[in-house]
């Protein structure tokens, strides 16, 4: 029996309540972080810097051969051997909607969430930062005007006078499919 499309409604209900859930969630966590200093990994792609926790990268690496897999979205370059694990390897600025630069330079941000090892290639080398978790500002105002596939961005800070961008790795993991993709590497 074919199913029922979804009414654009229903859709739209369902994004809102999981915008509203995720800020909920960030503001919770930007709450704990307050008093704490935070270890970021930041990079810059195109006009923008990002960052992850530090906690959990893994390890940052020249692009090493990648194999492209079948039916996965342009961001995804596809699959390479880091350390005798299979690695998803995504282009970051491709994901963002920046143009990327040449397929075989860069660098591999090589990053771990739960069995999940996912490397996310940037065209500069990252540096480390400290900072104090108060300067971390919440994403309503980025969340409010984004498409549900920017609800990655978990808080924003000001380093050196450049916005930064602090992602939220798992739910950039979730949202992204990118799961599914990185379980068939695994």
């Amino acid at each position: 029996m074919p199913t029922k499309p979804r009414s654009t409604k229903t859709l739209t209900s369902k994004i809102s309540e999981r915008r509203k859930h995720l800020l909920d969630k960030y503001e919770q966590e930007l709450a704990l972080l307050k008093d704490r200093s935070l270890q970021l990994i930041v990079f810059r792609v195109g006009n923008h810097f990002y960052a992850f926790e530090l906690l959990k990268t893994k390890e940052v690496i020249e692009l090493p051969k990648i194999s492209a897999l079948p039916h996965t979205p342009d961001y995804v370059l596809g699959v390479a051997s880091v350390r005798g694990k299979m690695t998803l390897i995504i282009d970051w600025a491709s994901k963002i909607g920046e143009p990327s630069l040449a397929e075989d330079a860069g660098y591999v941000v090589v990053l771990g969430y739960k069995k999940y090892q996912l490397g996310l290639k940037v065209n500069e080398v990252p540096t480390t930062r400290i900072i104090n978790g108060s300067l971390l500002q919440s994403p309503a105002e980025i969340l409010s005007d984004s498409t549900h596939e920017e609800t990655y961005i978990k808080a924003s800070t000001h380093l050196d006078g450049e916005y930064v961008f602090l992602v939220d790795l798992e739910e950039f993991i979730e949202t992204n499919r990118l799961k599914v993709a990185s379980e068939l590497v695994h």
